[in-house]
């Protein structure tokens, strides 16, 4: 919590060597394929903001991985001014630099969300059999900050109006605070730091050794 606070006063006090670019917030403009997206809690259409998110990469490389001529990416969506973080696959043709050609393909976990419930950062990789291999952060009562990590397999395919979800499979929680190393959700509410922002089982990110 001392590294934290010692990087946000930097960035409060634009020091150079974390100085974050200047911008007009009202000269942003949303990629045209967060419109009309379907909302994984309520399934309502809605123009979703995007925060977090990540390409599917080769584990070994770091490249983004070409799955049929497209690329993948996994990001967490939801309606703006709403607690709503659940995780969308979308895609575009592989090598298309513009966002506007991005595409949203779905909601990865479907349209019945729980409020209470979501998925935070992970990583993702293609399984040899082309589905994907994605690991996640699983929260439980979102407003405690209970996270674990976790993975869940998609199985996508393609048709005339682009890349979808098949199915899901194998969704299971790999790894929970052991008490040790990493610490687990009740030390974390027993803890001086109850009520701030817990760090631990989250933004979890596989690598795979030559």
């Amino acid at each position: 919590m001392k590294d934290y606070d010692s990087i946000t006063k930097k960035i409060v006090e634009r020091d150079s060597s974390s100085q974050i670019p200047l911008f007009k917030g009202e000269k942003i403009v949303n990629m045209p394929g967060l419109d009309k997206v379907k909302d994984a809690e309520t399934g309502e259409e809605a123009t979703m903001d995007i925060w977090d998110s990540w390409p599917v990469q080769d584990p070994e490389t770091g490249y983004v991985q070409n799955w049929n001529g497209y690329q993948l990416a996994v990001a967490m969506m939801g309606i703006p001014h709403k607690s709503d973080s659940h995780l969308y696959l979308l895609y575009n043709k592989y090598g298309d630099n513009n966002f506007a050609n991005w595409k949203v393909a779905g909601s990865i976990f479907g349209y019945n969300n729980d409020p209470k419930t979501g998925q935070w950062s992970g990583s993702a990789m293609l399984n040899a059999d082309g589905s994907i291999q994605l690991f996640y952060a699983n929260v439980l009562a979102q407003e405690s900050n209970n996270q674990r990590v976790a993975t869940i397999t998609v199985n996508i395919g393609e048709n005339a109006d682009g890349v979808y979800i098949k199915s899901t499979e194998n969704d299971h929680i790999l790894f929970i605070g052991d008490c040790t190393v990493y610490q687990n959700y009740e030390q974390w509410k027993n803890s001086e730091n109850r009520g701030a922002n817990n760090p631990q089982m989250r933004d979890g990110h596989v690598l795979q050794g030559q």
